[in-house]
């Protein structure tokens, strides 16, 4: 019911059915040939749960179905008539951002935020990378990041690349648990706290002066 919440609030919910699915196999399958058939045989009990593992995606689609009841343009123009974003090649935008970070190309050309956006989203794939080999006992925690930053990653922009990055970053709970761990490291916990002291210090700024923060 959490997953379906999380849809209707904001579209990345639906990348919840992949871990959902995986801990729902993980406890109640593993059996037979293709290891999908589940402990103890199906019963009514089972297949409410089997469901429950959708009820994200049919968020998703119940938001859909409601914008387009009410009469609403698709999302597809939103995002292109407001963001200049298109759903591209995953990863697309980290090169036109490596463009615009020297001066070149069309986007956010010298912008510290696309600078800021584009060390966020290398943390974020290197992380989630992590993730699968720090819990692989875990799996559920690196296949919603994996989801997530692969959903973050499909939008595409020739002007705003990265656009508003990093406040997506909220939603990766296990690259803040792998950072918690970095930070075991007395160097390491220094780094983390001293450059989120400085970015805080920032952003406080730009928001202050009315500038775009995120």
């Amino acid at each position: 019911m959490l997953g379906l919440l999380a849809a209707l609030t904001r579209l990345t919910g639906w990348v919840l059915v992949v871990p959902l699915a995986y801990h729902f196999w993980e406890r109640h399958l593993g059996q037979g040939k293709w290891k999908i058939d589940p402990v103890g045989g199906w019963h009514p009990r089972l297949v409410g749960k089997a469901t429950a593992v959708f009820l994200p995606m049919i968020g998703l689609l119940l938001f859909m179905l409601y914008r387009s009841w009410l009469g609403l343009p698709p999302l597809s123009n939103i995002y292109a008539e407001y963001w200049f974003q298109r759903t591209g090649i995953p990863g697309s935008d980290l090169l036109r951002a490596l463009r615009g970070m020297v001066g070149l190309g069309t986007g956010r050309a010298w912008e510290f935020t696309l600078w800021f956006d584009f060390f966020i989203t290398l943390l974020l794939l290197a992380t989630t990378v992590w993730a699968f080999f720090r819990w692989h006992n875990k799996l559920g925690w690196a296949l919603y990041a994996a989801m997530l930053l692969f959903f973050m990653l499909l939008p595409s922009s020739e002007f705003k690349p990265l656009y508003s990055f990093s406040r997506y970053a909220l939603a990766f709970f296990p690259t803040f648990f792998l950072l918690a761990e970095l930070g075991s490291n007395g160097k390491v916990h220094r780094l983390i706290l001293y450059s989120s002291l400085v970015l805080l210090l920032y952003f406080s700024a730009q928001f202050f002066i009315w500038g775009w923060v995120a």
